[in-house]
């Protein structure tokens, strides 16, 4: 496999795996799972010969990636969903360039918090729980940062 095209699948799959991580149940993941292989397959259509079994076997391989993910994700304690926090304040970015980055990553915690909650405890006022629970720390551990920080001009 050619290094663009490994590059091309490895975005696809981390896109998959974005979008499924937001999927709301089996069916609309098993979704974007199809349309995920259905890019790829259609970008290296472009190249190659067509070849169902490569997409059978993409689709297989996404699936149990999928899987093992979220096996991974509901075998975690409530104290162990810290190690999806991705965020640290960066001293030589800007204001503008931290809040960039703390509001992509609490929107890929919240993700992986309201996916093990509902799996734990349910889909009854989930949102709240993870607003309150995992959510409001982060935002208030940045506000402080950020009001310690030294630049000014942002």
């Amino acid at each position: 496999m050619k290094e663009k095209e490994f590059n091309l699948i490895k975005g696809y799959v981390l896109n998959a795996i974005a979008l499924s991580s937001n999927a709301k149940d089996e069916d609309e993941r098993e979704r974007f799972i199809d349309e995920i292989v259905r890019r790829i397959y259609n970008k290296l259509s472009e190249t190659r010969t067509k070849n169902t079994k490569f997409e059978e076997n993409l689709k297989i391989v996404l699936t149990a990636f999928g899987n093992k993910s979220d096996e991974e994700l509901f075998s975690k304690t409530q104290g162990e969903l810290e190690s999806y926090w991705f965020y640290q304040w960066e001293d030589r970015e800007s204001k503008k360039q931290n809040l960039y980055r703390f509001y992509d990553m609490l929107e890929l915690y919240s993700n992986f918090c309201r996916r093990w909650e509902e799996h734990h405890y349910g889909y009854v006022c989930v949102v709240e729980r993870v607003r309150d629970k995992y959510l409001m720390p982060k935002i208030e551990a940045f506000l402080s940062d950020l009001k310690g920080s030294r630049e000014e001009t942002d």
